[in-house]
């Protein structure tokens, strides 16, 4: 008969208090003490009792491992490295690469099953042991750490990578590489050594067939390298998209707990408008870590989640104003801005700068019951003057550090009245900009790279400084993106015999000396150039630099007869670069009654458009406004003397001098400096 064993407690009284413990006996049901069995906790992975089982029994587990798991098994004793690493044991390691994820290469010939195993999954740096050692050269079939790869690698140009032999002969490395950039190669020390004695141990007669070997176990090392290099990316690949459909997973859970909570809103606001996404949330570490959530992980990440929503509402309520209430006085101040030009002169801020002053910044930030006009701005026009003088002052200092920097000016002399200074070119669209219409220039008030980014960050953190970022763009005006040509403008500046760090922009304006130049390029036959400095610095930028192969002028004095002579040219050529419709033309006009027609337009379509649009019978200068930082606007140009029956070979050249004889801007002249 089967007794059934019942277990006794025997309380134990300590300080007032009893506990209960429980006994080592137990009592069967005729009252008889037994002791109770001996419980045995087995160590969780302990596979100790695995060499004393069966041998079919352990190679039937072997079947079923990973190369690291024997590779593992292999290190824990001598006998079972005895067994993994016999010739006979092949069968295990291919077994075990047959359960690898992906599609793993099979084992090369050049190496065998376990160095193969060690190779691909132990990450220990082969030269040190150093743990942890993630990058992988397969064609030098080793892992390196820092240290390591210091020492055993080397840097070669595809060009040095030749071998040459006392007694003549040149050899190329038919030995494994790592590409690490175009014609740039990392080669194994080792290989190279070897590589070298391989070839000075033979007879010279015997020397193509070790390169010929060397070359065949090199292909054969680069083919497998590429597909294990394939693996390894597919695996990596592969792993980080299951991490992040993790990560999007607990994101989603997370938005869907949020939505249980009241936050709708601000989800919705963050998927569809917020620039910047969920990545407020993601900030989070609790957020971007990969896994289930849990209530317990849930309620410790809570008091974060539920602030980043906070400051998400904030910027929904500051979203919803900046569409609904700013953007349209935005519109109104951009008109008033017009009207400011017109009366204070073309060298006027940026949208983005005038939204900085103080009377304009009072406007834009009024309460959301004050309504705000075109006609509200008209209360700041006695200010205007008074900002626009520290606004020039403010840029005018960034030109002249801008100029040090480059090339000192002599001491005492302001850099902006050098004529040094007077000349600039624009980075990212290529124009040719003068002073002061460089202040104007819309790239220096443009962000394009991280640079102009990085210098916005701190905005996000105040709400009128982000408005403007929302709804102006842009930033305050800077030289980072303007070119200063020192060398080709001091050259020019010399040419006039005139001494660069001292001569000012009034001195050249009054120099009588004008020059030619005698570069192939710009020479004509019968036709001489004659350029100001003011055009020598122009035609230096767009014949000389502007190309994919700068070169200098070849700059000549022009005779003071043939001066004279093109002194009547140049006059007619000042007149017509000021007169209005010469530059009618031009692709630099604007509409001053609304911002559709920017300053990028032909003067008769904003005419038209003045008259289909606003209702203008008979549109004047009062409704239009010339845009001197458009690319079409007028930079002077070229005079020429031409010997009569003269002819350029070219028919569009010589239909260019008949019309510029036509205009006055052209004279004949035989082109003798000598004559009277």
């Amino acid at each position: 008969m089967r007794l059934a064993i019942t277990r006794v407690v025997v309380p134990r009284a300590a300080s007032g208090v009893f506990k209960k413990r429980r006994s080592s006996l137990d009592i069967d049901q005729s009252g008889n003490k037994m002791h109770a069995p001996r419980r045995i906790h087995a160590r969780k992975g302990s596979l100790q009792e695995l060499p004393n089982m069966p041998l079919d029994i352990v190679f039937e587990v072997f079947l079923h491992l990973q190369p690291l798991d024997l590779l593992n098994l292999a290190r824990t004793s001598r006998p079972f490295r005895s067994l993994l690493m016999r010739r006979s044991a092949a069968s295990f390691w291919r077994a075990a690469r047959q359960n690898v994820e992906g599609d793993f290469p099979e084992c090369p010939s050049f190496m065998s099953e376990p160095a193969y195993a060690n190779l691909c999954f132990s990450s220990h740096c082969h030269g040190c042991v150093k743990p942890n050692v993630q990058t992988v050269y397969w064609g030098f079939r080793a892992r390196f750490c820092k240290t390591c790869k210091q020492t055993r690698l080397c840097r070669v140009k595809h060009y040095e990578a030749v071998l040459i032999l006392p007694g003549g002969g040149r050899y190329s490395w038919p030995i494994p590489r790592v590409s690490v950039s175009k014609g740039r190669y990392v080669y194994r020390r080792s290989d190279i050594e070897a590589f070298e004695t391989a070839l000075l141990a033979v007879d010279e007669s015997k020397r193509k067939s070790v390169f010929q070997e060397q070359t065949e176990y090199w292909e054969a090392v680069s083919e497998h390298m590429d597909e294990c290099q394939r693996w390894d990316e597919a695996l990596k690949t592969k792993r980080s998209e299951e991490l992040q459909d993790k990560r999007d997973d607990r994101l989603e859970a997370i938005l869907e707990k949020l939505r249980e909570a009241g936050w709708e809103e601000e989800i919705e606001f963050m998927e569809n408008v917020y620039s910047m996404g969920f990545q407020s949330l993601n900030l989070i570490s609790a957020v971007r870590r990969p896994g289930a959530l849990t209530e317990r992980v849930w309620n410790n990440m809570l008091p974060e989640v539920t602030q980043a929503m906070n400051d998400m509402r904030v910027k929904r309520e500051e979203h919803r104003f900046n569409q609904q209430v700013a953007k349209p006085r935005i519109e109104a101040m951009k008109l008033a801005m017009l009207a400011f030009r017109q009366e204070y002169g073309q060298i006027f801020p940026s949208t983005r700068e005038f939204a900085f002053f103080p009377g304009v910044k009072g406007l834009l930030n009024a309460p959301e019951e004050v309504e705000i006009t075109v006609e509200s701005f008209g209360v700041l026009r006695a200010e205007i003057p008074k900002h626009l003088t520290i606004w020039k002052d403010r840029v005018d200092n960034l030109l002249r550090e801008f100029i040090k920097t480059k090339r000192g000016a002599a001491e005492g002399i302001d850099p902006l009245r050098l004529a040094i200074g007077a000349y600039y070119r624009c980075k990212e669209c290529g124009e040719a900009l003068w002073y002061p219409n460089v202040l104007i220039h819309a790239c220096l008030s443009k962000c394009y790279d991280n640079h102009d980014y990085n210098t916005l960050c701190y905005e996000w953190k105040d709400q009128y400084r982000s408005m403007i970022s929302e709804l102006v763009g842009g930033k305050h005006w800077d030289t980072h993106h303007l070119c200063f040509d020192v060398k080709p403008i001091w050259k020019v500046i010399e040419a006039f015999e005139m001494d660069p760090s001292r001569a000012t922009t009034e001195d050249m304006d009054h120099c009588q000396v004008r020059l030619t130049c005698n570069h192939r390029i710009c020479t004509s036959d019968g036709v001489l150039a004659v350029m100001t400095w003011r055009v020598a610095m122009m035609h230096n930028f767009s014949m000389h630099l502007s190309n994919n192969r700068p070169s200098y002028a070849i700059w000549k004095i022009v005779h003071p007869r043939l001066v004279a002579k093109a002194a009547g040219p140049e006059a007619m050529r000042a007149i017509l670069d000021r007169d209005d419709t010469e530059r009618a033309g031009d692709e630099a006009w604007g509409c001053m009654r609304c911002l559709a027609f920017d300053g990028r337009h032909k003067r008769q379509q904003v005419y038209e458009h003045l008259q289909d649009v606003h209702g203008a019978a008979t549109p004047g200068p009062a409704d239009v406004f010339y845009n001197l930082d458009s690319t079409d606007s007028h930079h002077p140009h070229d005079t020429y003397l031409i010997q009569p029956n003269s002819s350029t070979g070219s028919m569009e050249m010589d239909e260019f001098f008949e019309d510029a004889l036509a205009s006055g801007v052209a004279a004949y002249d035989s082109l003798d400096e000598d004559e009277d």
